[in-house]
């Protein structure tokens, strides 16, 4: 219940902290690159499915394994999108 609710905790501090990102662009201040934006936005969907999975498989798997898998997810993921530019500029 307490990892549902920290993990819940974190999408809402990502909410708005999109919403001071979003501000930023407005004026034209934010200097991300397009791959650190992309990688933010597959945080909050690790999360999301990590909330999910935790709901769902709470009594058929430990709830530990089944994060630590969805944030090694995200890892393959971001490997996956650095590869991707590596391709993209030759």
């Amino acid at each position: 219940m307490q990892v549902k609710l920290i993990l819940v905790g974190v999408l809402m501090i990502y909410h708005f902290y999109c919403e001071y990102m979003l501000q930023k662009l407005k004026k034209n201040e934010l200097s991300w690159s397009s791959i650190a934006l992309r990688l933010w936005n597959e945080l909050a969907t690790v999360f999301l499915v990590s909330v999910v999975f935790i709901i769902e498989l709470k009594h058929e798997m430990n709830w530990i394994w089944g994060t630590l898998s969805f944030i090694g997810l995200g890892v393959v993921l971001m490997l996956i999108v650095r590869l991707v530019k590596k391709a993209w500029k030759k």
